[in-house]
């Protein structure tokens, strides 16, 4: 049986092209490539958890760089095939997010948490907007407040 050893590769571009030339055309891209999967490879070990490859522009070399969340902003986990980011809750357009106790959700605006304003000059900063059992607090400006009375109707 005869081993058939091509010389010329026939390709819909260029016509036809000598083996030669796609080798040596091809060559100095794989050639880098390799030589940054090898360079890539020996940066990483099985001890590099929550690491990431990197590009330093300065130093023009990949290295390591931990990645890691923000603790209630940006949560990062891994598995041994992802790695996850994610909020500590919903936030899309059909949520109902939670932010310090005040809620957001649809055209309902809710303050879980009463407090009451025992003089209109406490310590306060305007937009503030607070509740208790008998009455809504507006703060209007600085330690300055304004209350409503609650009442059934």
């Amino acid at each position: 049986m005869a081993i058939l050893q091509p010389t010329n590769l026939e390709t819909a571009d260029y016509g036809t092209v000598g083996w030669n030339a796609i080798y040596s055309s091809n060559f100095q891209k794989l050639n880098n490539y390799l030589a940054f999967l090898q360079q890539a490879w020996q940066n990483l070990s099985a001890s590099d958890n929550n690491r990431v490859l990197a590009y330093d522009s300065s130093s023009q070399r990949w290295t390591k760089r931990i990645l890691q969340g923000t603790t209630n902003q940006i949560n990062i986990t891994f598995s041994s095939s992802a790695i996850t980011f994610s909020l500590p809750q919903d936030v899309h357009t059909g949520a109902s997010p939670t932010f310090n106790n005040l809620t957001l959700s649809g055209n309902t605006l809710r303050i879980a948490t009463k407090r009451t304003i025992n003089s209109s000059t406490a310590p306060g900063n305007p937009g503030e907007i607070c509740w208790d059992d008998n009455y809504i607090y507006i703060c209007i400006a600085p330690n300055t407040w304004r209350r409503v009375p609650l009442q059934a109707w």
